[in-house]
């Protein structure tokens, strides 16, 4: 894999401390904005920040930044993505969205209008995601097993 851009959200005011555990990690172009930290990182590097930024939320894959005035400028940057490449065809594609000084203000359709497109571009490999299902935390898939890994009604 090449380096990938990522960011590690994390609150305001603690950017500078996650750019500094970025930097001693050895990831390559750290750079803070806005209770982000950007930085460029192979597979062993993202999995390195996820393991040692104590100051940070979350890391963060940046798949694709596109300006979107409209919906069908939505549609068409999120069907850019090449979803294949990240996701297996057994993914369920839960969308989290946001308005916040934007154009697009309906939240709900913003979601609608990303699932449909992101499921619309990986047809283009021949295969579909499920649109739905129930997502089920880790602790709830091993209550249904015992320790000695059967089934357990």
């Amino acid at each position: 894999m090449s380096k990938q851009l990522c960011y590690a959200a994390c609150s305001f005011g603690l950017e500078a401390v996650v750019a500094r555990q970025l930097e001693q990690l050895g990831l390559e172009e750290v750079g803070a904005r806005d209770a982000r930290v950007y930085f460029r990182a192979d597979e062993e590097g993202i999995a390195r920040a996820n393991l040692w930024l104590s100051a940070a939320d979350r890391v963060y894959l940046v798949l694709s930044e596109f300006s979107a005035a409209t919906f069908e400028e939505l549609f068409q940057g999120v069907k850019a993505i090449a979803w294949a490449d990240y996701l297996p065809k057994t993914a369920l594609f839960p969308v989290l969205a946001d308005s916040v000084r934007s154009t697009l203000k309906s939240v709900p359709d913003i979601q609608s209008v990303s699932k449909k497109s992101g499921c619309g571009g990986a047809e283009k490999r021949i295969w579909r995601f499920l649109l739905s299902g129930k997502r089920r935390a880790v602790s709830d898939l091993c209550e249904h097993f015992g320790r000695s890994g059967q089934r357990v009604p």
